[in-house]
């Protein structure tokens, strides 16, 4: 697939806009046709860009979670910032899903969570793919209860 199909997925605390983008897909294109038309996003001022460390990561004692969470918010905030995660919810990239969670409940920072669909169960895969099939290229919602009882269940992070 060398377009898109951008929808939404309903999670029990509400919705968030996904997309499935071919891996010949040019970034340009992606931030055209689907990040400012379809989600509504503005330019970012700034990009912080936080991956690594999904396996089984233990943060050092040294290391404050708390602050870590409310400053990359507040920074994020102040600076107009966009946030980019490996989008899962393990490792450095669960730190940083719960901390916009916690200290972004009004949603004024874009978190983009970018996961290879090869890293979904296959749950996930067929339910995102026959829902792109019949309804390809249009608005639609897919209900992540419909991918339940998956070890992927609670660990997908969508902007």
């Amino acid at each position: 697939r060398t377009s898109y199909a951008a929808a939404e997925i309903a999670f029990d605390g509400g919705t968030s806009p996904y997309c499935l983008i071919s891996h010949a897909s040019e970034p340009e294109d992606l931030f055209d046709w689907v990040i400012l038309p379809e989600w509504g996003l503005r330019s970012p001022n700034l990009i912080l860009s936080i991956m690594g460390g999904a396996g089984n990561m233990i943060a050092s004692e040294k290391f404050d979670t708390m602050c870590f969470s409310k400053g990359l918010v507040e920074a994020a905030t102040r600076t107009c910032a966009w946030i980019i995660t490996g989008g899962t919810a393990s490792g450095v990239m669960d730190i940083v899903g719960k901390a916009m969670q916690k200290h972004d409940k009004q949603r004024q920072v874009p978190c983009i969570g970018i996961s290879p669909f090869g890293a979904l169960t296959s749950k996930w895969r067929n339910l995102l793919e026959k829902q792109m099939q019949e309804t390809p290229v249009k608005q639609t919602k897919v209900d992540a209860a419909d991918a339940q009882g998956t070890e992927m269940e609670g660990k997908i992070t969508l902007a």
